[in-house]
């Protein structure tokens, strides 16, 4: 579903970005291919499940299946990397408990519209934990978990 790519491709940057930004890369790469359960909350609030083969989205309180290809994900991922600009700054810190990274991303786009936003990189697993955002006049959290992963339905 494009919802979930475009939760993703808020922090995408350039090949020829700086090191500091690459844990952040490596983490939305890792996370193509891990599956997954995104809690989005914000204006535009919602939930996701990602397994191997399959995504699903819950809308106006009634899950949706569709079909998932990790290896089509990570190429839009790529695609998006080469239009974009990335400079990101990092600190430790602790989120739900656990050791991560917290990394606030600037991101510039071909059309040099700026965005903000943070995502915190669990130190143990390589992926996402939590990540804010705010493009244009909508922010929203998204709350990561790869524990017991399942289709909802």
């Amino acid at each position: 579903m494009k919802f979930s790519v475009i939760v993703l491709m808020i922090l995408i940057a350039s090949p020829a970005l700086a090191d500091d930004c690459k844990p952040v890369v490596d983490a939305l790469t890792k996370l193509t291919t891990t599956p997954n359960h995104q809690v989005i909350t914000g204006k535009q609030s919602g939930e996701l499940i990602t397994t191997a083969d399959t995504r699903y989205v819950l809308l106006r309180g009634e899950w949706r299946k569709s079909a998932y290809d990790s290896h089509e994900a990570l190429e839009m991922l790529k695609d998006a990397l080469s239009t974009s600009k990335l400079t990101c700054t990092a600190k430790p810190v602790t989120v739900n408990n656990e050791a991560a990274m917290l990394y606030n991303v600037h991101k510039v786009n071909e059309d040099n519209e700026a965005s903000d936003s943070q995502i915190w990189i669990a130190t143990a697993t390589g992926l996402p934990a939590k990540e804010t955002m705010k493009p244009g006049e909508v922010e929203r959290t998204v709350i990561f978990d790869y524990k017991n992963v399942k289709a909802p339905l």
